[in-house]
């Protein structure tokens, strides 16, 4: 019974070697995001390091890593920068309305759910190029529909990237250490765990409309998995 729960072929081992892996995973995130105008290509390269150990296992996460950052480099940083820019705007814009209205308006709970749904679909936008060969436009498009298609994973996602990055070093102090060591990364490897059935659905929806000459226009055609292979 001890020798099945230690072996290299247990759960336990596996266990341990995925938390391994998403400490040299998260070490690897926050050193490529001090940059700040990195901090896309930096998630997008961990959501492909991610993608290969939940198919292979054990993975070369150094490796993987740096091939993936420099090799995906322009789109997930333009994003980052059109997020980023986009974020504030609505940022500032929120609260000049709070300013002159004094209360809380139905424009400002509609300036909410859009941002909501954009941080939704940011997920999906850094998620994309590490399981698709895309356009920006693509990416983009791509993105939305498919956080209006699954709000509840997508809403899900959000809150755990929420509670993981901002919660648990206010309400957890005492975790700093762990949040640190572990936050980044999880919230990438979570996300995948979540959204991951969903892009591999809508591949197997994809195929038969390649087969008989029609392309959906949102949907990716080509995984990156499969050109690897």
């Amino acid at each position: 019974m001890i020798k099945q729960i230690f072996s290299t072929d247990g759960k336990l081992y596996a266990l341990l070697s995925t938390m391994v892996q998403i400490l040299e995973l998260n070490v690897l995130m926050v050193l490529f995001s001090l940059p700040l105008v990195t901090i896309g290509a930096s998630i997008s390269a961990a959501y492909s390091v991610c993608r290969r150990m939940r198919r292979e296992g054990d993975v070369a996460v150094w490796r993987e890593f740096v091939r993936e950052f420099r090799r995906g480099f322009a789109k997930p940083t333009g994003l980052w920068a059109m997020l980023l820019t986009a974020g504030i705007d609505m940022v500032l814009g929120f609260q000049e309305l709070q300013n002159l209205t004094n209360s809380f308006t139905p424009l400002m709970l509609l300036i909410l759910a859009a941002y909501g749904v954009i941080l939704m679909a940011a997920t999906y936008m850094f998620m994309l190029p590490a399981y698709f060969t895309m356009s920006v436009g693509e990416i983009i498009r791509g993105s939305f529909s498919l956080a209006l298609q699954h709000l509840l994973p997508s809403m899900a996602c959000v809150v755990v990237t929420i509670v993981l990055m901002g919660g648990l070093p206010v309400f957890a102090p005492r975790l700093l250490l762990v949040w640190l060591l572990f936050a980044p990364a999880s919230c990438v490897w979570i996300n995948v765990l979540i959204l991951e059935p969903i892009l591999l659905e809508h591949v197997a929806q994809s195929r038969p409309a390649a087969s008989h000459g029609t392309t959906p226009r949102t949907e990716p055609t080509r995984m990156k998995a499969d050109i690897e292979s």
